[in-house]
């Protein structure tokens, strides 16, 4: 059965970020760096995306560039609907399903399900994420067996 996770695009720098702050050698490390460049390309891709729904929502200048505000943010036009645009693209989720990284996928499932260390805050909600993740990949691939 082809592996594949599918992580929400809000997510995918602080699931990269924790994948990293674990310690592992060889075969473990090699195919977890495998799935983080994945998530961190998905993460640039979800950024630039996010600038131009920027342009689309912002004041720019005559070179059509985004203009700064004294403080830093960005003149928006219509708040509104650039925040629901801005929340449908964090809520998006990317999946991860190159035949490639099967066993990568598979490898660190294993290591994240397994994960026995103690986990404060934001690493304990992101393992817990993670986690769900693989869980539902799990059951509807049960489900699907069962059609």
């Amino acid at each position: 059965m082809k592996k594949l996770i599918k992580i929400q695009h809000k997510y995918l720098k602080d699931v990269g970020e924790f994948l990293l702050g674990i310690s592992l050698k060889g075969k473990e490390s090699r195919h977890r760096m495998r799935i983080v460049n994945v998530l961190n390309e998905q993460n640039q891709n979800v950024a630039e995306e996010e600038i131009n729904l920027l342009k689309e929502y912002a004041k720019l200048d005559e070179d059509g560039e985004l203009i700064r505000n004294a403080d830093g943010s960005f003149d928006i036009l219509d708040i509104k609907e650039f925040k629901k645009q801005q929340d449908d693209l964090y809520n998006e989720q990317f999946v991860i399903n190159d035949t490639n990284l099967d066993e990568s996928l598979q490898t660190v499932g294993k290591l994240v399900i397994d994960y026995d260390e103690e986990l404060n805050n934001k690493d304990a909600f992101i393992h817990d994420y993670i986690c769900q993740q693989y869980e539902n990949h799990k059951s509807s691939d049960r489900n699907h067996l069962e059609e």
